[in-house]
Order: C-alpha cells, then structure tokens, then sequence
C-alpha cells in the first residue's frame, strides 16, 4: 500500500485478516494498525519500497511471520 496519504484503509485491514504479509507507507492511520516500529512501514520513498519489496520475495516466509497477529 504505497500511498502518500491515507485515513484508515479497509484493504490494509483485509489482508492482514486473510493472513497477506503486506509493505504499507506510515501514513494517516496505518501506523496504528501495523504498531510503531513494525517492519511492514516505510516512507513514502520509491526507493524504500524496493528495498522492502526485495526483502519480502527474498524470504516470503519469514517476512509474512512479522506481520501483527489477528483473531
């Protein structure tokens, strides 16, 4: 979810129920979702994000383990 801003998004609250690891801009409300300091947030930075991208296809599991719990 690369966005520049946001409020709170319903499709960063889907895919984290449906268990999807996810890369998401600190912005607008997503913070509270992920929890400060989660691995998932980035700035939003095109180049941040291929960092982060490249990280999460290195290692899918263990990326998708770093994730907040739901339920």
């Amino acid at each position: 979810v690369p966005s520049r801003a946001e409020a709170m998004p319903y499709v960063v609250l889907e895919a984290l129920a449906a268990g999807m690891p996810m890369i998401a801009t600190a912005v607008g409300g997503i913070p509270e979702i992920f929890g400060e300091g989660s691995p998932a947030l980035i700035r939003p930075d095109a180049g941040q994000l291929a960092d982060r991208l490249g990280t999460a296809l290195n290692d899918h599991g263990a990326y998708r383990k770093l994730m907040p719990q739901t339920g």
